[in-house]
């Protein structure tokens, strides 16, 4: 599970970096915060000649996050969520991405919904965690898209639907996410939420294996092994 974690935070980075050096035809307040925001990304992984130095980069973080850079917000309250290079804490993750959200960025949205899915800084609340899922999901966010088909298999807080967990989980799936995938490729074996069909399963099987998902792995050798 923490391999996870810090894969979707790397992924994040990467994310959050995209553009920074990008300037064309900005004011001259947005390049400083381009820039501003830049230099604390390299100060935190010491990347660009910086030092990795956490505490200076939160510092940094929290001052443009103060002046309302919502990158700054989403990442900083991410790395509070997971504890990467700080404490975990689940409060100012939880001020920092209502911040976010409230402007409608997508991974704030969805770490929004997973802080009231697990009860983590707020009160556990499934109906809010599908709120704030489902806004993320319609934005993209393959996450998101997760978590909502997971809400849907389940039936936590709305009536169990494996078509339209199905749904989701596809959507996810066609971005990449390897769990999605696997999902995708059990219920095209199984034949729920969609009818079976086991060449899909393999194909989704495959795709998920090739992102070293375990469980994709094991599901490859039994049907392989069977045919």
């Amino acid at each position: 599970m923490k391999i996870r974690k810090f894969r979707y935070l790397i992924i994040l980075v990467v994310f959050l970096c995209l553009g920074c050096a990008t300037h064309n035809g900005l004011s001259d307040d947005q390049i400083k915060m381009d820039q501003d925001y830049e230099y604390a990304m390299n100060v935190y992984t010491g990347q660009n000649g910086e030092e990795q130095d956490y505490d200076k980069a939160v510092s940094l973080f929290s001052a443009s996050a103060k002046n309302n850079d919502i990158r700054a917000q989403v990442f900083l309250g991410i790395i509070y969520v997971y504890g990467a290079g700080v404490n975990v804490d689940y409060k100012k993750a939880r001020t920092l991405l209502e911040k976010a959200a409230e402007r409608g960025h997508p991974k704030a949205l969805f770490q929004m919904g997973d802080l009231y899915f697990k009860g983590r800084g707020v009160k556990q609340d499934y109906e809010q965690a599908m709120i704030f899922y489902k806004k993320s999901a319609l934005k993209g966010d393959k996450w998101a898209q997760l978590s909502l088909g997971n809400m849907y298999l389940s039936g936590k807080s709305i009536e169990k639907n494996y078509k339209t967990a199905f749904e989701w989980y596809e959507k996810s799936a066609l971005q990449g996410n390897d769990i999605a995938q696997f999902n995708v490729g059990f219920m095209y074996e199984s034949g729920v939420g969609i009818m079976q069909n086991t060449e899909k399963a393999l194909e989704w099987y495959k795709k998920s294996a090739q992102q070293d998902n375990k469980e994709a792995q094991k599901r490859l050798k039994i049907l392989l092994g069977a045919n």
